[in-house]
């Protein structure tokens, strides 16, 4: 993974996602959820255009007993349209 990081690779495939979502398959929202412990996640959503929309607290518990933290980004077609010029 390491030498791909950074490359943009993960935000290109994250707007392709976007695009496909309301484009072809004519979806009215979009969301996605991130751990905290790993911003790299979010910025790579919010790259894409999704909006932060919360946080759930201690929402996962992991094998070692430690409680994680998940981020909710969202887009709608509205927002997704106004971006790209279509609306």
């Amino acid at each position: 993974w390491k030498p791909h990081r950074g490359k943009g690779y993960a935000t290109e495939a994250a707007k392709r996602l976007v695009d496909y979502v309301f484009e072809d398959l004519k979806l009215e929202k979009l969301f996605a959820a991130w751990f905290t412990v790993n911003p790299a996640s979010g910025r790579v959503l919010e790259k894409a255009g999704m909006t932060k929309e919360g946080v759930q607290r201690s929402q996962f518990l992991k094998k070692s007993g430690d409680r994680l933290d998940s981020c909710w980004v969202g887009v709608t077609r509205a927002e997704w349209a106004s971006r790209k010029g279509k609306a």
